[in-house]
């Protein structure tokens, strides 16, 4: 493997490894022997993310480390998982200053991060793995009021998120949940539009319920990403469309 430079990929990478990751040190029986496995691990629901992780997750890992990680579909659990295998892999994470799995009590945000200026790259992997956006009814016919929402284990990568977010000014809200677990929430229009101009969504589950939200100002619950992509093809050409039609009207009346 390469070393990469600490840079805004791995700053991303980084982020998405502490929101849907692992990094793990194991024991296993091989015959009458045991061997220890060294894997760093991504998942994600294999619906929704597929483009994600084979589009983005995936090329940017490659980038980073000059090694295609093993891409692998579990039918079973209907879930994706990216992963690497072997002691370079685990060791560059830990010099790095990552904690191995549990998260629990445990991970953390390397410094780099912060010394470089590179939260917002952190916080895009972050919440690409690991976050949702949520559109409300709120006492209205549609589902129109969003909520970017995180929910966090104890950490000190806890503490050092909600600080991330408060000095970047999305106003974090929290509220427990449980087993120690809190959920953070970032509401309103105008922090989601905050967020897609400073962090931006390189997840297109993300990124499809924006512009659906966008375009038609409200939210359409019970969708998948195919839906949502099919619903944004149509409205492109409807747009499309009535652009060809201005532009004939104007070459009439000149």
């Amino acid at each position: 493997m390469r070393k990469p430079q600490q840079d805004a990929q791995l700053a991303e990478f980084v982020g998405a490894l502490l929101g849907d990751g692992s990094i793990g040190c194991y024991h296993c029986k091989a015959g009458d022997k045991i061997k220890t496995q060294y894997r760093v691990k991504i998942s994600g629901d294999a619906s929704e993310n597929l483009e994600y992780f084979t589009n983005c997750l995936r090329p940017l890992m490659t980038r980073l480390f000059d090694k295609e990680p093993l891409l692998r579909f579990k039918r079973g659990e209907r879930t994706l998982e990216l992963m690497y295998f072997g002691k370079p892999f685990y060791e560059y994470l830990m010099d790095l200053g990552m904690a191995a799995s549990p998260k629990r009590d445990r991970a953390i945000i390397p410094s780099f991060i912060f010394q470089e200026g590179l939260e917002k790259h952190f916080l895009r992997g972050l919440f690409d793995t690991d976050g949702c956006v949520i559109f409300d009814r709120q006492n209205k016919k549609e589902h129109a009021y969003p909520r970017l929402e995180l929910k966090m284990l104890p950490s000190p990568m806890r503490k050092q998120t909600l600080e991330i977010l408060s000095n970047l000014e999305y106003r974090p809200i929290t509220s427990a949940q449980q087993n120690g677990c809190i959920r953070i929430q970032m509401n309103g229009k105008k922090i989601l539009e905050k967020w897609v101009n400073e962090i931006k969504f390189h997840n297109p589950r993300h990124e499809t319920k924006y512009k659906i939200w966008k375009n038609l100002g409200y939210y359409m619950t019970n969708t998948n990403i195919q839906h949502r992509q099919e619903v944004l093809r149509n409205i492109d050409l409807h747009t499309a469309g009535l652009s060809s039609q201005e532009c004939s009207s104007d070459a009439h009346e000149e």
